[in-house]
């Protein structure tokens, strides 16, 4: 039962850090790229928000 709980726990974490990157990153400064890659920060940022709130939302749910 407790681990029940604490997956649930887990999942409302991870929906939390997920809502948080999905709408606060994208406002870092445009200078921080990741010249090496051609990727930028924010848009690995919100991808990584997205798969949090994915993966939260099927913890809490299941």
């Amino acid at each position: 039962m407790l681990w029940w709980l604490g997956i649930k726990v887990l999942g409302i974490i991870l929906i939390l850090a997920g809502i948080f990157l999905v709408v606060f990153f994208p406002m870092s400064p445009e200078d921080q790229n990741i010249r090496e890659m051609g990727i930028s920060v924010d848009v690995v940022g919100v991808i990584v928000g997205i798969v949090l709130l994915i993966i939260g939302v099927f913890l809490v749910f299941s």
